[in-house]
């Protein structure tokens, strides 16, 4: 009676906070008109840059009044229904099913919206008979070995095969300098990554006297490549490791968290393809900036806190706390985000054990979080000091931040019905489920788990809530895939005939996903492969050119010029550091940074220039002036064999 109690509870707390949330948001939506910060930001930004900016602040106040008032919404209503009498089993039956066919109309409606971009490649929409012929037999199969002799067997065979996986697509993101050429995967995606990490190699320290928008990784890392050196195929074989150990993190969760070791394969295959592959597949673009910039500390968050739930062992507490930190300086956006899901793990335990002791226990993770992280921030700027002899400026941070999220540039407003509206569900419905416990003082290990992720995936989801593309949406969404499995398992153990049923129906559209993973990952070698084979045959692209032809006129080490949406490999290759306090082109919006460059330009501060014909290919207007300069007061001496890069001298 009690199980058929909490879970009314349960479904009507889900149904009723979607309804107030939704209430919220329309009243937002009809009450809040913020004054535009156009004209306040147009001081440092030129006019072409304006262009891009598409503020959101209705939309973001949306987003952060549901994310504080969510919890406060979920407790009152599970205290409501905690004291109703809602104990009919057929009541519940009802509901589950109204929910379920809710489900299924938003996910309809959504797909339809984005003509099912999603779907578009997945067995069950490819081919339908044929994927769920092969999905039902793999869950019959499923249903006949799920007993306890046999979990070992299949835990063994699936974690194999699920390694296996994981290195082999980690690793096709390995490649080297005669694999990058033009376009937007290199000249924007990629350059813009490692702008920033070739330059710190020398001169540069980041945030003291150069800007960056994707955190401190570059500084953290390198040590490692003062070791090493810096060249393209160093630094994606270190990706390949961070992707890898992302990858496993996964599996180790999914396999320690889940009793059915079957489910946990299918659910880790499932997250490989649409939080992976899917997104992988649309075009050859490895996208570190997301791969493993800003998964790499959500993954080691599965990780300490599975370690941590396991052994109890005060190690890993402390673990954390050394390892988080580093997040935030890592990456603001994911590290920040993950710090808060930590702190939040930690405490939800202590209010599941609630007594008169709660007070010191939150105090006491509270001291202990600020020693560390304020050790960890001293650290780090004893190190910056003793580099560049500077203390960084840790506003520079969020810098970025603002200029994307707050001011707006290149944001996209969310639509109505889309795919996100069951993700944002996902998440909901783990924290629905989570709270029960705190509220009746039951502590859950799984519910502790849910909870943490629910958090999570909440934070991180600000990443759609800003620019909501498709594309940004498919890289995301992955901790709604670690919900899903764990929502199955919980329901094939229930002893309610309608959960089992939900749950196999669950198992079949995973089984289906993980058909077409293994279907995709054939094709992501054959995009991601010959890029990889140019490791060994090594042909003499036009960057190779361009880069032999820097060599010939510089030494390791020289400060030079190098105007190039392609000029973080370029300084990387060769050893040379960038002359100008300036981000890489792929990120500079700022008004001064272009005044920077025409100023030394236009007062010949600079003796050399090497020009790449590719600098016209973004911000034209506002690098057509650059180029005019070059052109009054240097002279061209030489060119690439390619003739793509011109040395430019000072007259």
């Amino acid at each position: 009676m009690e199980l058929e109690k909490n879970n009314n509870a349960n479904l009507l707390t889900t149904y009723f906070t979607i309804i107030f949330i939704s209430v919220l948001i329309y009243f937002i939506h009809l009450l809040y008109h913020p004054i535009s910060n156009i004209p306040q930001i147009s001081t440092y930004f030129d006019t072409t840059i304006l262009q891009g900016f598409v503020p959101e602040p209705v939309e973001k106040m949306q987003y952060m009044a549901s994310l504080i008032a969510l919890p406060f919404i979920i407790v009152a209503l599970h205290l409501v229904f905690k004291k109703m009498s809602i104990e009919t089993n057929y009541l519940y039956i009802a509901l589950f099913v109204m929910f379920s066919v809710l489900v299924y109309l938003f996910l309809f409606l959504g797909l339809k919206q984005v003509n099912y971009y999603f779907v578009a490649k997945h067995i069950l929409y490819e081919q339908p008979l044929l994927g769920s012929l092969l999905s039902l037999l793999l869950v019959v199969v499923y249903h006949c070995f799920k007993n306890e002799s046999n979990q070992k067997l299949i835990s063994i065979s699936t974690i194999a095969i699920s390694v296996y996986v994981s290195i082999y697509i980690a690793y096709l993101n390995v490649y080297t300098v005669h694999s990058v050429g033009s376009g937007w995967l290199y000249e924007n995606h990629f350059n813009a990554l490692y702008y920033s990490v070739a330059a710190v190699m020398h001169k540069h320290s980041l945030f003291v006297n150069l800007e960056n928008q994707y955190g401190l990784f570059p500084e953290i890392l390198r040590p490692l490549f003062k070791i090493t050196g810096l060249t393209v195929h160093k630094f994606t074989f270190v990706m390949f490791i961070l992707i890898g150990i992302t990858f496993l993190s996964w599996l180790y969760f999914l396999y320690s968290i889940l009793k059915q070791k079957w489910i946990a394969f299918i659910g880790f295959m499932t997250i490989m393809y649409f939080g992976y592959l899917f997104y992988h597949t649309i075009r050859l673009d490895s996208y570190f900036q997301y791969y493993p910039v800003r998964t790499i500390f959500p993954s080691l968050l599965l990780l300490v806190t599975t370690a941590y739930l396991r052994r109890r062992n005060n190690i890993f507490y402390y673990i954390g706390w050394v390892i988080f930190p580093i997040g935030i300086l890592w990456n603001f956006e994911s590290g920040f985000v993950t710090f808060m899901a930590w702190f939040a793990f930690l405490l939800y335990k202590e209010f599941a054990e609630f007594d008169k002791t709660l007070l010191k226990r939150v105090r006491n993770h509270i001291v202990i979080g600020v020693v560390f992280t304020f050790g960890i921030f001293s650290l780090y700027s004893l190190y910056i000091l003793m580099v560049s002899g500077h203390i960084p400026n840790y506003s520079g941070m969020i810098n970025y931040v603002r200029i994307f999220y707050n001011y707006g540039f290149a944001m996209m407003p969310m639509p109505l019905l889309h795919p996100w509206n069951l993700v944002v569900l996902v998440y909901l419905v783990g924290l629905v489920i989570s709270i029960k416990p705190l509220i009746d003082r039951k502590y859950n290990s799984q519910a502790h788990v849910i909870f943490m992720i629910s958090i999570l995936g909440f934070g991180l989801f600000s990443y759609y809530q800003g620019r909501s593309h498709d594309e940004v949406f498919s890289i995301a969404y992955y901790p709604a895939f670690l919900l899903i499995p764990i929502y199955a398992d919980r329901l094939i153990r229930s002893k309610l005939k309608v959960h089992i049923a939900t749950a196999y129906i669950m198992l079949f559209v995973l089984t289906a996903s993980t058909i077409t993973a293994f279907i995709e990952i054939p094709y992501y070698g054959s995009m991601y492969e010959p890029r990889v084979k140019q490791i060994s045959t090594r042909d003499r692209t036009s960057s190779v050119m361009q880069v032999e032809f820097i060599k010939r006129y510089i030494k390791k080490g020289d400060a030079i010029t190098i105007l190039s949406f392609n000029s973080g490999v370029f300084y990387g290759e060769t050893g040379t550091v960038p002359e100008l306090n300036v981000p890489g082109p792929s990120e500079m919006f700022f008004k001064k940074d272009f005044e920077i460059i025409q100023n030394n330009i236009r007062n010949k501060k600079i003796d050399r220039i090497f020009l790449d014909a590719n600098y016209l290919n973004f911000n034209k207007s506002l690098n057509e002036i650059v180029i005019k300069l070059i052109k009054e007061n240097y002279v061209p001496i030489d060119a690439s064999e390619d003739k793509q890069m011109v040395l430019y001298q000072k007259q």
